[in-house]
């Protein structure tokens, strides 16, 4: 059941959370890389008021101990996002995955998988932002102030490696990716590669395909300026492919 994987102790605010709304049609939706599902909580609150039902899933490893994510590997975080959608689907046949970063990769592999009804992703990395990713490193760019319910310091050396090492693996699932997808990324991403959305758009296979390019915009796509206009987006999304 759903409610099976809302159990358990997290870190507070940071917990899974399932808003439901309408029937058939739902939205699950993956955070990023030492996050946890607050990172797209307001978002499905937002689609929950217009009527969709969604699921904040939690990928293993997050939102309990650090240390917890210095033990996964990607074949965990795929594992747990793989259970987490079949679960959500059986309930909600119209399925559409959304994924933020590290999320959006696992939303991509799920895409190759399972044919959903589509695909959403933010701020997703075909490649990384090298010189941004070290400033950020060195504490010359801080996290965004609405986005503190996470680990705090430094990613875990194991973590950025099974990152590395998923971003190369999904360039293959990429390409057997043939549901509808909507790309979103802002041009002053520091961590993922300004070219990522264009690879991203130009290697999957979907003959429905669309990308919101947001100028200026950094990593965290959902809290900043754009905000309003990327709920809305994706819910025209969601209503266009129900």
């Amino acid at each position: 059941m759903l409610e099976d994987f809302l159990k358990g102790t997290f870190l507070p605010g940071g917990e899974p959370f399932y808003n439901k709304a309408g029937k058939d049609l739902g939205v699950i939706m993956f955070h990023g890389l030492t996050a946890t599902p607050y990172q797209v909580k307001e978002l499905g609150d937002f689609l929950c008021s217009k009527g969709i039902t969604n699921f904040g899933a939690r990928i293993e490893g997050h939102a309990t101990k650090k240390s917890d994510l210095a033990k996964t590997t990607r074949k965990d975080w795929l594992d747990s996002a793989r259970k987490a959608y079949e679960e959500f689907n059986k309930a909600y046949p119209k399925t559409i995955v959304l994924g933020f970063s590290l999320g959006g990769l696992l939303a991509l592999n799920l895409g190759k998988e399972y044919k959903p009804q589509g695909l959403i992703t933010l701020a997703t990395p075909y490649r990384l932002n090298i010189k941004g990713n070290f400033l950020s490193l060195i504490g010359f760019h801080k996290k965004h102030p609405d986005d503190m319910i996470s680990y705090p310091g430094d990613i875990p050396f194991k973590a950025k490696y099974e990152l590395i090492k998923l971003i190369k693996e999904t360039h293959e699932a990429i390409k057997e990716v043939k549901s509808p997808i909507l790309i979103i990324q802002g041009t002053a991403d520091r961590r993922v590669s300004k070219d990522s959305p264009y690879q991203i758009h130009n290697q999957v296979r979907s003959k429905d395909k669309a990308m919101m390019i947001l100028p200026g915009e950094q990593h965290i796509v959902l809290k900043g300026k754009y905000k309003n206009q990327v709920f809305d987006r994706i819910y025209e999304f969601i209503l266009q492919h129900n």
